[in-house]
């Protein structure tokens, strides 16, 4: 599926601070090997990402009430946050692509929506995300194919041969389990909101995440969800 992109200002202190924090994390998850008998220990951000998913598919239109509770701070397509001051100044925080309506489809969809199987977490599916996450991090690209070029099915099929069907979702610049799963389900931009069914399409079985550094964008998070024969 199409990637999930957030530009942010790399300019600024704090963003710097979290990359740099995010790096040494990164740095020591990564510093062994990446083979099949590798220990698996879920970050904190990877952790609550799993726990926002199945938080989505147990009750949908719960979910929507969240999203739903974002409108306010749209302007066109602008989203602007909370004013925390005197001035009551608006600070935009996003640019998006489409606006409201794009948010509205997404809060629609989960109202009429029912609830979904809980995703089991994966071992062998963190595996594979966290492949993509090496060699995508540390080259800055962006895109499902790894800087080699191999795609996600083959990835996932290196740890789980018996794989039937294979969903992978990207997000970039996302600093939280809460946005990441937020925009995704919107898909601004992404004109088959491919992201968003992933997360609800209840032929999925399992769950892999990877989330960590990427020298664009900060950080980035790998989510691919798969079913078995």
């Amino acid at each position: 599926m199409p990637e999930s992109c957030n530009h942010q200002n790399r300019n600024d202190p704090r963003q710097v601070l979290r990359t740099l924090a995010v790096l040494a994390a990164f740095i020591s998850a990564t510093s062994s090997n990446t083979a099949a008998s590798r220990k698996i220990s879920l970050s904190p951000l990877e952790q609550e990402l799993v726990a926002e998913i199945n938080t989505l598919r147990r009750d949908p239109p719960a979910y929507a009430a969240m999203l739903s509770a974002r409108k306010p701070f749209y302007r066109g397509v602008r989203v602007v946050a909370a004013p925390d001051n005197d001035q009551n100044v608006e600070v935009t925080v996003e640019i998006t692509k489409e606006g409201l309506p794009a948010l509205e489809e997404a809060v629609a969809v989960l109202r009429s929506t029912h609830r979904r199987a809980r995703l089991q977490l994966s071992k062998r599916l963190c595996r594979a995300a966290g492949d993509h996450l090496l060699k995508q991090g540390v080259a800055g690209t962006m895109g499902h194919p790894d800087p080699d070029g191999e795609a996600p099915l083959a990835r996932v099929k290196s740890y789980m041969p018996s794989v039937r069907v294979v969903g992978e979702n990207l997000s970039y610049g996302r600093w939280t389990a809460k946005d990441v799963v937020f925009h995704e389900l919107v898909d601004d931009g992404v004109p088959d909101r491919g992201h968003r069914k992933d997360l609800l399409d209840p032929g999925f079985e399992s769950i892999g995440v990877a989330c960590g550094y990427h020298s664009v964008y900060g950080i980035m998070c790998v989510i691919d969800l798969a079913a078995e024969f």
